[in-house]
C-alpha cells in the first residue's frame, strides 16, 4: 500500500483540522438563536422568579403570564423538567436581576446558553472516551472518535442552530451505558430513568440493551421499576401545582415523540401498524433470544443502542434536532470497525450532506424563527422558499409533486442510505463473514476536511430560504 494513504492507526489528526472544526462550531455558536431555546431560557427564568420571589406555588401561572415575552406561551412538563432548565441559567437569573437587561434579546445571553451546552456536550465527550477505554482503543482512536462526534453536522446543528435541551437527555443515557459496562446496574438505572422522565425515546436505547444484557423476566421487571418510579414521582409531585394540568393539556409535551413513533404505518387488512413499532419490537426480541459472548458484550450494547435509534431516524416523524441522539453510538461503531473506515466515513457525509441541506427545506417554519446574528436576516423568505411555497400550493392542487418535494426526497434518502449503510457495514453477523481490502481502512485527509466543513451547508440552504 502507498505511503500516501495510510491507514487510520498510524494517522493522527492535524491542528489545521481541529482548528477548521473550532471555527466551523464558533459559526455557530455565534449565529442561530431559535426559539425554542428562547422559550426554555424563559421557562428557567421563570422557575427562578418564582422560587426567589416566594411565589412557587404560582409556577405554572406565572410561566402562562409569559413575561419574558418567548415564543411559546405555557409550560408543559414536571417539576423535573423544571429543574433541568432552571439550574444552568440561575447565573443569567442573578446578571438579570443587577442589570436589568432583556434576556430574550441579549447577544450575551445566547451565548452563555450554548456555552452551557457545549459544556454538556465537553461531559459526553469525557462519557465518549470512557467508554472507548472500555472497549480497548488505542489513544489515537479515541482521539478520533472524539473528532468524528465534536466535528459532526448531527451534533453541531441541533446544538448549537436548534439549540436543544435534548443534549442533557444525551448526557445522562451516555454515562448511563458507562456505568453498564463498569459493572453498577443500578446507576445504569437510575440514569436512565430520569432521562426517560425528560425525554421518553431514552427508553429506544435501555430497553434493548436491557434485554441484550438481561434475560431472567424478573430482573427485567426490575430494571422497570425506576422508569416508572421517577416518572411517576414527579408527576405525582407536580400534580397539585395550579395551571399543571391545564399546560400539559393544552400542549403536545411528549405526545409530539412518540406520535412521532407512530407516524410511519404500514396499511393491514384490519387497519395499520406503525412501521417503527414494527421494526423495534423485533429488534427488542431478538436482543433478548440473543446470546452473546461476555468478550463481545459492549460492543453489541453500542451497536444495538446504534440500531435502535436509526431505526427511530429511518421510519419515525423526521424531527431534525433529535438527530444528536445517535452521534455516540454512530462514531464509536465507525472506530469500531477500522478496518472499512473509508467506506463508513463516506457514508456518514453522505447522511451528513442530505441531513444538512433537507433541514432547511423541510423545516421553513423553523428557518423563519431562527434569527441570525451577524448575517442580519429578517425572517422573511426568500424569492427562492416563496416559490418553493408556490410550487408546493399549485402543484399539490393539481395533484403534482413540486421540485422542492423531490429535492426533499432525495436529501432525505441520502440522509438514510448513509445511516443505513454504516449500520449494515458496521453489523457483526457481516463483519465477521466479510473481509474488507486494506484500502477500505485508509485515510483521506481531503475527504476529512471536506467533512468537517459539512455543517456550513445547512447555512447555505438557509440563506436560500430565508432573507
Amino acid at each position: 500500500m502507498s505511503k500516501k494513504t495510510p491507514i487510520i492507526q498510524e494517522k493522527r489528526i492535524s491542528a489545521a483540522e481541529i482548528i477548521i472544526g473550532a471555527c466551523v462550531i464558533a459559526v455557530f455558536i455565534l449565529n442561530f438563536r431559535y426559539v425554542d431555546m428562547d422559550s426554555t431560557t424563559a421557562w428557567g427564568l421563570d422557575f427562578w422568579d418564582s422560587v426567589l420571589h416566594g411565589r412557587f406555588a404560582e409556577l405554572y401561572p406565572h410561566a402562562a403570564e409569559n413575561v419574558y415575552g418567548a415564543y411559546h406561551k405555557a409550560f408543559a412538563g414536571t417539576l423535573l423538567h423544571y429543574i433541568v432548565l432552571a439550574v444552568p441559567v440561575l447565573p443569567l437569573w442573578i446578571a438579570k436581576s443587577i442589570f436589568g437587561f432583556d434576556v430574550l434579546s441579549s447577544f450575551g445571553s445566547m451565548i452563555y446558553v450554548k456555552l452551557i451546552y457545549a459544556a454538556a456536550f465537553a461531559l459526553i465527550l469525557y462519557g465518549i472516551s470512557q467508554i472507548c477505554t472500555i472497549l480497548k482503543f488505542k489513544k489515537n482512536d479515541i482521539v478520533w472518535t472524539m473528532f468524528l462526534c465534536a466535528t459532526s453536522s448531527f451534533a453541531i446543528i441541533p446544538l448549537f442552530a436548534f439549540g436543544q435541551y435534548d443534549v442533557y437527555v444525551l448526557l445522562l443515557v451516555v454515562f448511563g451505558l458507562l456505568f453498564l459496562m463498569r459493572g453498577k446496574p443500578v446507576l445504569f438505572a437510575v440514569l436512565f430513568a430520569f432521562a426517560a422522565a425528560i425525554k421518553p425515546f431514552a427508553l429506544l436505547v435501555y430497553i434493548p440493551v436491557l434485554l441484550l444484557k438481561e434475560k431472567k423476566i424478573v430482573r427485567i421487571l426490575q430494571y422497570c421499576l425506576p422508569i416508572v418510579g421517577v416518572y411517576a414521582f414527579f408527576s405525582l409531585v407536580s400534580l397539585p401545582f395550579p395551571g399543571y394540568t391545564d399546560a400539559m393539556a393544552s400542549s403536545e409535551g411528549n405526545a409530539s415523540i412518540i406520535g412521532g413513533m407512530l407516524s410511519s404505518e404500514i396499511p393491514m387488512s384490519f387497519g395499520s401498524v406503525s412501521l417503527f413499532i414494527t421494526a423495534f419490537a423485533a429488534l427488542s426480541i431478538f436482543a433478548y433470544i440473543r446470546t452473546v459472548d461476555e468478550k463481545n458484550e459492549n460492543e453489541c450494547l453500542i451497536y444495538f443502542s446504534l440500531l435502535a435509534l436509526s431505526l427511530y431516524f429511518i421510519f419515525g416523524k423526521f424531527q431534525g434536532y433529535r438527530i444528536i441522539m445517535l452521534v455516540p453510538f454512530l462514531y464509536i461503531v465507525i472506530m469500531m470497525n477500522k478496518d472499512r473506515f473509508r467506506l463508513t466515513l463516506a457514508a456518514d457525509m453522505i447522511a451528513g450532506i442530505g441531513f444538512s441541506c433537507a433541514v432547511p427545506l423541510y423545516e421553513v417554519w423553523s428557518m423563519q424563527n431562527m434569527k441570525g446574528y451577524s448575517d442580519g436576516l429578517s425572517g422573511k423568505l426568500s424569492p427562492i422558499a416563496t416559490t418553493f411555497q408556490a410550487l408546493i400550493g399549485s402543484e399539490a392542487a393539481s395533484g403534482k409533486q413540486s421540485v422542492s418535494h423531490y429535492l426533499i426526497e432525495v436529501l432525505a434518502s441520502m440522509f438514510i442510505f448513509g445511516i443505513a449503510a454504516i449500520v449494515i457495514l458496521c453489523a457483526p453477523a457481516i463483519k465477521n463473514k466479510i473481509v474488507c481490502h486494506r484500502y477500505c481502512a485508509c485515510v483521506d485527509k481531503p475527504l476529512v476536511w471536506l467533512r468537517v466543513l459539512i455543517p456550513l451547508a445547512f447555512i447555505v440552504f438557509r440563506l436560500l430560504i430565508v432573507l
